[in-house]
C-alpha cells in the first residue's frame, strides 16, 4: 500500500506541475508583446493595452478550467493617464470573456492597491515568478484563488506583472482524480504550510498547518511539485496523520 501511495503522490505532483508549467509558458510568451506595447518613446495610455484582450483571451481558453482570469498589472507611473491600472479579463458564466473593472481611487473603500499584494510585489521587486495563495481576492474578484505571476521589466527600474488566477475547483478535481480514493490524509501545501487542496475535510483549503502538524507528516511520502520556473518547488504533497 505504501509503495502504491508513494507512486500516486509522485504522479499527482508531476501532473499538477505540468499544468502549472504550461500556464507559466503561456504567460511568458506575452512578455515581448507587453514590452512592445509599452516601449514607445512617447506617453503610453490605458487604451494601448486593449491590444492584450485577444492574447489573454487565448491564454484563458488554452487553459480552460485551470485559469479563471488573467491580465497585466501595470507598474505604477508607467501610464500617462493612470497611476495604477489592471488590464484584466475573466471567463464569465456564459463562457465569454469579460473585462474586470477595479477601483483605483485611494479614497474609496474599494481601493484595490495591487502593489501591496504579494502576487505583484514579489515579482516586481525580485524578478522571480510566484504562486500566491490560496487567498480571498478582496476588492478584486472577491473569490478564493491562487495567483501565478511573473515580472515584465521595463526601463527605469519599473516592473509590471503578468498574472493569472487559478481555479481551486480545477486543482481539487485534478488532485483527487490523480490521487484516487485513499484512506490516508493527503494534502497539497504551500511553502508556508497553507493547504491548497486535500482529500479530507480535516484539512480544508486555506487551512494553515502548524509546524507541529507538518512535522508529523510522513517524510518518505512527501513530494515536491516540480515547477521549472520555481526551482525550490512552490508546493508539496504530504501525508498527514
Amino acid at each position: 500500500m505504501t509503495e502504491s501511495l508513494s507512486a500516486a503522490i509522485e504522479a499527482t505532483a508531476r501532473i499538477i506541475g505540468e499544468h502549472i508549467d504550461r500556464m507559466f509558458d503561456s504567460l511568458t510568451a506575452l512578455q515581448p508583446l507587453v514590452l512592445n506595447l509599452t516601449g514607445s518613446a512617447g506617453p503610453v495610455y490605458r487604451k494601448t493595452l486593449t491590444a492584450l484582450r485577444e492574447p489573454l483571451g487565448e491564454l484563458i481558453h488554452a487553459h480552460a478550467g485551470l485559469v479563471d482570469g488573467a491580465g497585466l498589472a501595470v507598474a505604477p507611473g508607467l501610464l500617462a493617464d493612470a497611476d495604477l491600472w489592471l488590464q484584466w479579463w475573466r471567463r464569465g458564466s456564459d463562457g465569454g470573456l469579460h473585462f474586470k473593472e477595479h477601483t483605483f481611487n485611494p479614497d474609496s473603500v474599494n481601493f484595490y492597491d495591487y502593489t501591496a499584494l504579494d502576487w505583484f510585489n514579489i515579482p516586481a521587486t525580485t524578478g522571480e515568478p510566484v504562486l500566491v495563495g490560496p487567498y480571498v481576492d478582496s476588492g478584486g474578484t472577491d473569490l478564493r484563488v491562487i495567483t501565478a505571476a511573473l515580472a515584465v521589466a521595463h526601463n527605469q527600474n519599473r516592473c509590471s506583472v503578468l498574472a493569472a488566477d487559478l481555479s481551486l475547483d480545477f486543482l481539487e478535481v485534478l488532485f483527487l482524480r490523480s490521487l484516487r480514493r485513499r484512506e490516508q490524509h493527503v494534502a497539497l501545501v504551500t511553502g508556508t504550510g497553507k493547504v491548497v487542496v486535500s482529500n479530507t475535510a480535516r484539512h480544508a483549503t486555506g487551512t494553515l498547518l502548524t509546524p507541529n502538524a507538518l512535522a508529523q507528516a510522513e517524510p518518505a511520502l512527501s513530494c515536491s511539485v516540480p515547477v521549472s520556473r520555481i526551482p525550490a518547488g512552490p508546493w508539496r504533497l504530504v501525508v498527514l496523520p
